[in-house]
């Protein structure tokens, strides 16, 4: 499983630095999209566990969006994107996995884009019609 995940980094890395258009933030860029997908994955696996996790805990802040934003980006934005850090940015860890893993020229990295938002979409529109048109509850 870990090997995937360095699949996916070295892939991202070598990806993002061949495009002229990142250069200078392909850092940035790489460890922003992988940590922000994760995310949004580690949220759609606590809907399915059915784990409530109230990111509504800032009661400070008025606003209730920015609040729920906030406690969106805590907890899952957050735990991903230092997790991706310190396995792959401090101490220059990216050049040894850009080195010793395989990368498919962005395809991977495209592909894990792409899954994480079909995949929680398309059950998000299957749960909803089944309850729909079946009375189901999940």
């Amino acid at each position: 499983m870990l090997n995937w995940y360095y699949i996916l980094w070295s892939d991202a890395i070598n990806f993002t630095r061949s495009k002229a258009m990142f250069i200078g933030i392909w850092k940035l860029h790489t460890l922003g999209f992988i940590s922000f997908f994760m995310a949004i994955n580690l949220m759609v696996i606590s809907m399915i566990l059915k784990i409530e996790i109230n990111t509504h805990f800032m009661t400070l802040i008025k606003s209730k969006a920015l609040s729920h934003f906030l406690g969106f980006m805590v907890v899952f934005f957050l735990p991903p994107l230092i997790l991706n850090y310190l396995l792959i940015f401090s101490k220059n860890q990216w050049d040894m996995v850009r080195k010793n893993y395989k990368h498919y020229d962005g395809k991977v990295y495209k592909m894990y884009f792409i899954l994480s938002i079909v995949i929680p979409v398309s059950i998000i529109i299957v749960l909803k019609l089944a309850h729909d048109f079946f009375g189901f509850t999940v």
